[in-house]
């Protein structure tokens, strides 16, 4: 009797501790809801408005006219309930993988909301006269869709300029070096990309001194295998970094969520040393570097920012 008595004692006292721990969780729940809609509002302020669009590269078919434009909420962004899984499914989905604008916060996959518009099948966007009921709740976000940003605030909405769709490229294991030179301009005058085993250049040909010769920040690599830079000007164009690329603009950061060394880089860094010759994916935001770092840390807290595997890594110095 006296032992089922200790236990009845314990159980109450375990249920006690139940009682508090809920009523703990509750009040933490109720404190990250808050801090939650805080984030929201200030990654909505974060993201800025392009001043022009990019134009169209050979590299890519370019598909120009605007999609209707789609108002959003700061708490269309990220809704605590699916803010991890949106972020797996934004990174890890090969269709999603490509190169972000600045303005593109649809990227981070809004909660559902009715807007008419479903996600386009290519790179043509279609309209959601036949389609589901499940889908017509989704937003029309093209992967690799470079969108301009339109008010601020609750009146900000999003313009689709240009979009396209890329797919995933898994490094081929190539030998370093071949011994034979290569060229690659990743961009260069007239937002010039181009590979070329000349230096200066000759008649009829030009070469990646001609293409780079007295441009602030051309971005440019010598390989001594053949093999290996051709694979990776063709992993960097299919991705669709050669096509963000284009376009330069003052006082732009380029933040790396997915690449090798994921961080803020400027022009002459990011493919260097945030993708270390990637392709990958980055969001271009025309603001100062505090901005840049803010929204690389906000961006990595809610799980955005994926490091490449390092068995997928190409090792280049």
């Amino acid at each position: 009797m006296a032992l089922f008595n200790k236990d009845s004692e314990d159980l109450l006292a375990i249920n006690a501790e139940l009682e508090d721990a809920e009523g703990a969780y509750a009040s933490a729940t109720e404190r990250f809801e808050a801090q939650l809609s805080l984030t929201q509002e200030n990654l909505s302020k974060l993201l800025v408005t392009p001043t022009s669009s990019p134009p169209s590269t050979p590299s890519r078919k370019s598909t120009r006219n605007p999609a209707p434009n789609v108002a959003l909420t700061a708490s269309d962004y990220i809704s605590k309930a699916t803010a991890e899984k949106a972020a797996v499914d934004v990174l890890t989905t090969p269709q999603r993988s490509s190169v972000i604008d600045t303005a593109s916060a649809s990227a981070f996959k809004p909660a559902k909301r009715q807007t008419g518009l479903i996600p386009p099948t290519s790179g043509n966007r279609t309209s959601n006269s036949s389609s589901t009921a499940s889908s017509q709740n989704c937003f029309a976000y093209i992967p690799g869709g470079i969108y301009q940003a339109v008010g601020t605030g609750q009146n900000r909405t999003f313009r689709l300029i240009d979009g396209f769709r890329a797919p995933v490229i898994q490094p081929p294991n190539i030998s370093t070096s071949d011994g034979d030179r290569l060229y690659v301009v990743y961009w260069g005058h007239d937002n010039m990309d181009l590979v070329t085993r000349e230096w200066q250049g000759q008649a009829g040909a030009t070469g990646a001194k001609e293409a780079t010769d007295g441009l602030t920040n051309a971005l440019y690599r010598r390989f001594l295998g053949t093999a290996l830079g051709e694979a990776t000007y063709e992993e960097c164009r299919t991705t669709g970094v050669l096509a963000a690329l284009k376009n330069k603009m003052d006082n732009e950061h380029f933040l790396v969520i997915k690449g090798e060394n994921p961080g803020v880089y400027v022009r002459r860094t990011v493919v260097s040393k945030g993708l270390k010759w990637h392709g990958g994916e980055f969001v271009r935001l025309i603001g100062n570097a505090n901005k840049a770092q803010a929204l690389f840390n906000l961006l990595e807290r809610l799980r955005f920012v994926v490091p490449l595997p390092a068995h997928l890594r190409w090792k280049i110095a």
